[in-house]
């Protein structure tokens, strides 16, 4: 097991807190019914840079679309939110209607009449033949939602929300611990940083030292001329300010991680990109191979903070 891992393992056996925050990714399902509408409802959800929202409804929830949108919205603020509701009417609804088509049926009777005369037949035409005829009687379907139907629909939707919420909260979490085991790491390879940062000035003054009497002019210049160089290289070099603005940002971050605030992904988001532009900024300014190898896992790291936090609402 590697060194990351053991870290990571270590911080989710002693993480003390259940965060608020919640992936952008959950899925629920949903069947109901009451005496005259049957519902089955599903939501998907993954991650997107703003809420989108995409209905699968049936023709007759159209007028409501924006009611449904409006309740989703208050519960899901970031992520692209497919939702699909199929309904059934139910026979004791008395939503069906019998209709005939009265111009059909005397058109028909009438070229019926017409084609017996002209063949001489003396059956006459009777209701239950007439019945028989395609397109004669229609059953309509009223669709449209009565007031106690509409509020079966949006509480029906409500509990299809919390168990995806559920959901969501639940994968917010292992985010949450995951995030922090790197987060933990990535401090330990700052901190070692931080310890190299004194011995890479020392190796600085050495090498101008070196370079002087490589080519001959130690002793042509002045120990002032070139302790002053040498405080002029070092000033450069130093990442102390890289240092403080990384300690910084390590709060911040494990702040969000802890905040009850519903979205903190965006936030994460620029915060991880600034602990990047810090550990490139080190990387610029640092030759020491020792630190070199510590801004390696560090951006590797970063990048993997980066890719999770993607998810994060």
């Amino acid at each position: 097991m590697g060194h990351l891992e053991q870290l990571r393992l270590a911080f989710v056996r002693a993480s003390p807190y259940t965060p608020f925050m919640k992936s952008m990714t959950g899925f629920a399902a949903l069947e109901a019914e009451i005496e005259t509408l049957k519902l089955s409802l599903r939501v998907r959800c993954v991650n997107s840079r703003f809420f989108e929202f995409k209905p699968h409804l049936p023709p007759d929830l159209y007028p409501v679309e924006s009611e449904i949108k409006k309740s989703i919205q208050e519960r899901l603020k970031r992520g692209s939110v497919d939702l699909y509701v199929h309904r059934k009417k139910l026979s004791k609804s008395a939503s069906a209607n019998v209709v005939a088509d009265e111009n059909l049926a005397k058109n028909y009777a009438k070229t019926y009449k017409a084609l017996a005369k002209s063949l001489k037949i003396s059956e006459e035409l009777e209701m239950p033949t007439l019945a028989k005829v395609p397109g004669i009687f229609n059953v309509e379907e009223n669709l449209k939602l009565s007031k106690s139907e509409k509020e079966f629909l949006f509480s029906s939707l409500e509990k299809l929300l919390a168990a995806c919420d559920k959901e969501r909260l639940r994968e917010g979490k292992a985010i949450a611990d995951d995030l922090n085991s790197i987060i933990g790491a990535l401090e330990n390879e700052v901190k070692q940083i931080a310890v190299y940062r004194e011995e890479a000035n020392a190796d600085l003054e050495k090498r101008l030292h070196s370079r002087l009497e490589k080519f001959g002019l130690k002793a042509e210049v002045d120990e002032a001329r070139i302790a002053q160089e040498v405080v002029i290289q070092i000033d450069k070099a130093d990442i102390t300010e890289e240092l403080l603005r990384l300690k910084e940002h390590f709060k911040e971050f494990k702040r969000l991680l802890k905040a009850k605030e519903e979205v903190v992904g965006k936030r994460l988001d620029f915060y991880s990109q600034e602990l990047l532009r810090e550990v490139n900024t080190i990387g610029s300014k640092s030759q020491h191979s020792s630190i070199t190898k510590h801004i390696v896992e560090s951006k590797g790291m970063i990048e993997r903070i980066r890719e999770i936090v993607q998810n994060v609402e």
